[in-house]
């Protein structure tokens, strides 16, 4: 497949094999968008943020070249995926994602997907062999959602039920956690992704299956006996508590910083710089031969 690099440098042609498989759920089915090279020594499963979907980790298909499976998906309510959203049917989602390999597996997941894939390895402390969490909300943690430096959800979720999800839709689209350090054109792609989305999750209560669903949830274990590797992004220019929540997390994990200038988006707006420390971080791991 033909690959054109972000910054508008020379199209590389990367090698690899990508197709979709469906995998069964209790109320339906995931589509998995898998993409992996001759041989993969581990399997990376990214788990995209509030809005976007499984395109948002185009970027970080380079990666199979160092031997890493990579398999997206859109999480319920988001992109393709029309099934109510839950965010603890997403993490029963992602432990169904997670047991249908024998491979290796790291979870990768920014912003409200990094905050889920933190509470996999709170429920699921040894399921998989290590975690990358990028401009993610730690639930553990002091955090105020009313800070203008964050998405206000809750005049959001007032307009979606006043019938103008297309107003959420234009406000978020120049908010700063969608603005920083991103490309006009990368922009109208974002806005694409955005477009998919259709706002259930802003006005959906939680149902009595819900509440059956976390009853069969495992004790959830204090992140400071959490032993999971982890490599926590900083980017300087996502929110300040957000920067404050990483910093902390490091340390309770004692999990390795990786540094960008960037804004929260940078796995997509610098992907180069993200996924040379991604692979640095995976070679310490010694996940086979990376």
């Amino acid at each position: 497949m033909e690959w054109g690099d972000p910054r508008g440098r020379a199209n590389r042609v990367l090698k690899m094999k990508q197709y979709t498989t469906l995998l069964p759920v209790e109320d339906g089915a995931l589509t998995l968008h898998i993409a992996e090279a001759s041989h993969s020594s581990c399997r990376l499963i990214c788990v995209h943020g509030w809005t976007l979907d499984h395109n948002s980790f185009e970027r970080q298909l380079r990666l199979t070249q160092k031997n890493v499976c990579l398999v997206r998906y859109d999480r319920r309510g988001h992109g393709t995926n029309f099934m109510t959203p839950d965010l603890t049917h997403d993490l029963i989602d992602l432990k169904r994602i997670v047991d249908a390999s024998e491979l290796p597996t790291v979870l990768l997941g920014v912003s409200q997907g990094a905050r889920l894939c933190l509470r996999f390895i709170q429920y699921w402390p040894n399921h998989v062999a290590g975690i990358i969490f990028q401009g993610g909300v730690v639930d553990d943690y002091t955090f105020d959602p009313d800070d203008p430096q964050e998405p206000p959800l809750r005049r959001y979720s007032r307009l979606v039920q006043e019938g103008r999800l297309d107003d959420v839709k234009a406000d978020w689209l120049t908010h700063k956690l969608m603005t920083r350090g991103v490309l006009e054109d990368d922009k109208v792609k974002l806005k694409e992704q955005v477009n998919r989305y259709l706002g259930q999750d802003l006005v959906t209560t939680a149902a009595p299956e819900t509440r059956s669903l976390d009853a069969r949830l495992p004790p959830k274990t204090p992140l400071t006996r959490c032993a999971t590797n982890a490599l926590i992004g900083r980017a300087r220019g996502d929110s300040t508590q957000r920067v404050a929540h990483a910093e902390r997390l490091a340390l309770e994990l004692n999990g390795q910083l990786m540094e960008s200038r960037d804004g929260h988006l940078w796995n997509w707006t610098h992907p180069e710089s993200f996924n040379h420390q991604v692979v640095t971080w995976l070679r310490r791991l010694a996940l086979r031969a990376i």
